[in-house]
């Protein structure tokens, strides 16, 4: 009874050259390193994105904004809804940019707001609110004039794609940036 049956394992892996057996154990190891770089790959294309989206995000709202200035610009006066425009227009800016580029927003609202409001203060008839008007939607108007001049430096940090496009098989320490020491 000493004697025991062999296992049909025992006998297939008895039989099989040792080249066919170094084999089957490095392929668990080669299957695991091609996942890893599979879900490598799959992160960077989905990091890629995310970041294109964002851009694509603060972009629109830059494009309505000035389109929005343009109409008040091309006409010359401050129409019902421009303000309203400019409004929608940058709405989801607090969420996209930094806080020096949202109060930038709110300061050009508030001086489509004051122009509309002095050119009904123009309509009132008393000479003086007139005058004062007048200087109030001048200095209001230049002053939106700007929005071209100074926003593109404000909003061009944002709009930058800091992640440059590296090959899809380049190590991870060199797709960072960081030098391999």
């Amino acid at each position: 009874m000493s004697a025991s049956k062999p296992s049909p394992i025992q006998c297939a892996s008895s039989t099989l050259p040792n080249w066919v057996l170094y084999l089957q154990a490095l392929l668990t190891p080669a299957i695991a390193l091609l996942a890893v770089v599979i879900a490598y790959v799959q992160w960077r294309t989905a990091h890629q994105r995310a970041v294109l989206d964002v851009f694509e995000k603060r972009f629109e709202i830059y494009q309505s904004a000035r389109a929005a200035i343009t109409e008040v610009i091309r006409k010359g006066t401050v129409q019902p809804h421009a303000h309203i425009d400019f409004l929608r227009a940058t709405d989801k800016a607090q969420y996209l940019f930094g806080p020096e580029v949202t109060s930038y927003f709110n300061h050009i609202y508030r001086l489509l707001v004051e122009h509309g409001e002095a050119e009904d203060l123009m309509k009132s008839g008393n000479q003086q609110a007139y005058q004062n008007a007048v200087t109030k939607k001048h200095a209001a108007f230049r002053e939106i004039t700007n929005f071209y001049e100074k926003t593109v430096p404000l909003v061009t940090p944002y709009m930058r794609i800091h992640q440059k496009a590296a090959s899809t098989w380049t190590v991870p320490w060199r797709a960072s940036g960081q030098k391999k020491r």
